[in-house]
C-alpha cells in the first residue's frame, strides 16, 4: 500500500549518525484543491534513524512542494525534507524510469539552463531576474541529483561486482534482512531492492552520496577539493532558497547573480563528468 510521505536527512540526535528516512504526510483532500498553491496542511508525524532504529517524534508543514519537518524534542536539529510523494512507487515505475543515457540527459538539461540563465540575464526588472536566477541556481541540482541517481542506478544493474561491494560495504544495505520465502520468490531480489534503496536516497546530500559511489566504484567522485568544498557551500544556499525563500537562518536575503549561477554550473559540470568517466571507465 502507498503512504503518501516525504523523504529526510539529518543528523540523528541519539547516535549521531548521518540518517534518512520516510516521514508520513498527512494526504491533503484532493478533489477539494484547484491548484498546488491549496496544498497547505500539518500535522504530527514520526521518523526513525535508519542507524540505531531511534524514533523521533515530529511536526510537519506542507506548503505546496516545500515541507518543513520539525523534531519536537530536538528543534535546532535540521531536517532536509524532499518533496511529497507516494511510496512506494508502482513496479513498473521501480523498473524502468532509469534511462538510456543519464549523461545525455544531464548536458541536455545544462543546455536547458544556460539559455534560461541568458534569459535572466536580459530581464530588466530587478525582482523578477533575482527570482529567476534563484530558481535556476536550485534547478541545477535537480539537474545534478537526477543525473547522480541514474547513473548509480544503472551502473551497479550492470555490473554485478559493483552491486556486491555496495551491498557488502555500505552500513544500511548491510543491515537488510530478508525471509527465505521472498528469497524463493525473487531471482532478482538483491538488485530489485538495492535499486529501490537508491531510489530513496537524497542525492543532494553530497558526502552521502560520494560514499555510495566509493562503494561501488572503489574511489571517490569529487574531481578536486575545491569543487568538493564549492558544491558543499552552494547545497546550504540551495536548502535556503527552497525552504526559507532564499533566506538564510538569520532572515538576510540571499544574493544570487548570473555569474553565481553559471560558476555553480561549471563545478556541477565538473563532478558530473568526473562520474561519466569514472563508470565509463569501469
Amino acid at each position: 500500500m502507498q503512504e503518501f510521505v516525504s523523504l529526510t536527512d539529518f543528523m540523528c540526535p541519539a547516535c549521531g549518525a548521518a540518517t534518512s528516512g520516510f516521514v508520513p504526510v498527512p494526504e491533503p483532500d484532493w478533489g477539494a484543491m484547484e491548484s498546488l498553491s491549496d496544498m497547505a496542511f500539518e500535522g504530527d508525524s514520526d521518523v526513525a534513524c535508519s542507524a540505531c532504529a531511534a524514533v523521533f517524534d515530529c511536526h510537519v508543514d506542507v506548503s505546496g512542494n516545500e515541507v518543513t519537518v520539525t523534531l519536537d524534542k530536538h528543534p535546532d536539529v535540521v531536517v532536509d525534507a524532499g518533496d511529497p510523494m507516494f511510496w512506494p512507487p508502482d513496479d513498473d515505475w521501480l523498473n524502468d524510469n532509469v534511462p538510456e543515457s543519464p549523461w545525455g540527459v544531464f548536458d541536455a538539461s545544462i543546455g536547458r539552463v544556460r539559455q534560461m540563465c541568458a534569459v535572466a540575464a536580459r530581464e530588466s526588472d530587478a525582482d523578477t531576474r533575482a527570482m529567476l536566477l534563484q530558481m535556476l541556481f536550485s534547478q541545477l541540482f535537480s539537474v545534478l541529483e537526477a543525473f547522480l541517481c541514474d547513473t548509480l542506478i544503472k551502473h551497479v544493474s550492470e555490473h554485478a561486482d559493483s552491486l556486491r561491494r555496495l551491498v557488502q560495504t555500505d552500513q544500511e544495505l548491510r543491515s537488510v534482512t530478508v525471509s527465505l520465502d521472498d528469497v524463493l520468490g525473487s531471482v532478482t531480489l538483491v538488485l530489485d531492492h538495492v535499486r529501490g534503496f537508491l531510489q530513496k536516497v537524497i542525492y543532494h546530500n553530497l558526502a552521502r552520496v560520494n560514499r555510495l559511489y566509493t562503494c561501488a566504484l572503489g574511489q571517490s567522485i569529487w574531481p578536486d577539493t575545491a569543487t568538493k568544498d564549492a558544491l558543499h557551500r552552494a547545497v546550504q544556499a540551495r536548502n535556503h532558497m527552497v525552504h526559507r525563500n532564499g533566506r538564510d537562518m538569520e532572515g538576510r536575503p540571499l544574493v544570487v547573480g548570473v555569474e553565481e549561477v553559471e560558476v555553480l554550473m561549471n563545478h556541477i559540470v565538473a563532478l558530473a563528468d568526473t562520474v561519466e568517466r569514472l563508470v565509463s571507465d569501469f
